[in-house]
């Protein structure tokens, strides 16, 4: 029952990016907003956590390949195969891909840098990290389901009453047959009832952005606990401790100094915020664009977002988007040097979110070494940091009614 694993891990991806949609626009904050926390979603447990687990579990940028062309594939296509056939294909084929690592944490550093460079009022960007914080732990929640089909994260082995005999995993696992800990359980629980928690915490008003810190300082504590119930190979750290366990003791320190000292946080966020304390941007600019630019403009943001929830039912796909978007894209960066209009660099963007998610997607998968990937992610988050640092006021301020 390996396959279960992406199913569920897509699963995951789908719930928060509905949970992020659904908030955002009880927020007034629209599709815009919702397609870029997905997006990094998306990105911190899939490319990011895959490279994370080379380089911290296992110390290097070197994987195995997956040449799909001498896999038994075709064969069992033209031989009308059953789904057990398929799933046994399935199995294999993610057994080749490595597993990974730190995948929240990086969805909660890239959702931060996001919203700090986005210009939007403070209160917006308290608003949207405390949408991350609702939503992230119910999808991680999800995904640690998907680990205990998978086999993967279990705990000690032993024999009791809170052990499972792990019959259900691949022949090939390393847990077939034995006895472990459900330790992927332990974290589904604690993941749900702190989600569970901060949910009831953002229903009683706005945090301006402290509920991510609560998610960050408890979680660090249960999951350093819960990573003492660990059995599988997580990778070597310092003092006795685990890798994941060192992170979590500096991201305690972190959102405990924020929690402490309020005013350390409010200098993060106010970075690149306008000097109006209004919830939105001045409408006058907006108004003057003309109605149908902000129809385009608003139709572009949707777009952005509900092409981030398909490709996460058909992920591989994402290799062919340089293939179709980037003349497109060199097309309208060049419109851009002399048309400054809304729609247009809206339209822009969304082209390179296919071409970037594209290049992500092929270099981290397709290839044996994960250099090009590392350097292709960076780039890529780097040029989406500037390019929402720098987003026209207009198309800001469209998203809100979207």
């Amino acid at each position: 029952m390996t396959f279960l694993y992406p199913v569920f891990y897509l699963s995951a991806l789908l719930l928060f990016a509905g949970l992020v949609w659904a908030l955002c626009r009880k927020a007034g904050l629209g599709t815009y907003v919702a397609a870029i926390l997905s997006l990094q979603y998306a990105l911190g447990m899939g490319a990011a956590a895959h490279l994370g687990y080379y380089v911290v579990a296992r110390h290097t940028l070197s994987k195995p390949s997956v040449d799909l062309a001498h896999s038994d594939l075709l064969e069992q296509i033209e031989a009308a195969p059953s789904l057990a056939h398929f799933t046994g294909w399935a199995e294999r084929w993610f057994e080749t891909t490595g597993g990974l690592w730190g995948g929240p944490l990086f969805v909660l550093l890239f959702c931060l840098v996001m919203v700090v460079v986005w210009r939007l009022d403070v209160r917006l960007k308290g608003r949207m990290l405390d949408i991350v914080a609702v939503a992230l732990p119910f999808a991680c929640a999800l995904a640690k389901v998907g680990c205990m089909f998978a086999g993967c994260c279990h705990g000690v082995e032993g024999q009791g009453l809170f052990y499972l005999r792990f019959d259900w995993v691949s022949p090939t696992s390393v847990a077939f047959g034995r006895t472990f800990f459900p330790s992927q359980l332990l974290d589904a629980v604690i993941l749900a009832t702190l989600g569970g928690w901060l949910a009831w915490r953002y229903r009683k008003g706005a945090q301006q952005g402290r509920l991510v810190l609560w998610y960050v300082l408890l979680l660090s504590l249960a999951r350093f606990a819960s990573e003492l119930t660990r059995g599988d190979d997580r990778g070597s750290g310092l003092l006795g401790l685990t890798p994941v366990q060192l992170v979590l003791v500096v991201a305690f320190v972190a959102s405990a100094l924020f929690l402490a000292v309020p005013s350390m946080f409010d200098r993060v966020l106010r970075f690149r915020a306008p000097n109006s304390c209004d919830d939105q941007p001045a409408g006058g600019d907006v108004a003057s664009q003309g109605d149908e630019v902000l129809r385009v403009v608003r139709r572009r943001q949707r777009n952005l977002f509900l092409a981030f929830v398909g490709l996460a039912i058909v992920w591989p796909i994402t290799v062919l988007f340089p293939l179709f978007f980037a003349l497109p894209l060199i097309r309208n960066i060049l419109r851009l040097r002399r048309d400054r209009r809304p729609d247009v660099w809206m339209t822009a963007f969304n082209q390179a979110c296919y071409v970037g998610l594209g290049a992500i997607q092929l270099t981290t998968f397709l290839l044996g070494n994960l250099l090009p990937a590392l350097v292709t992610l960076l780039l890529f988050q780097l040029g989406l940091s500037l390019a929402l640092s720098r987003a026209p006021r207009e198309a800001i301020a469209a998203q809100g009614a979207g």
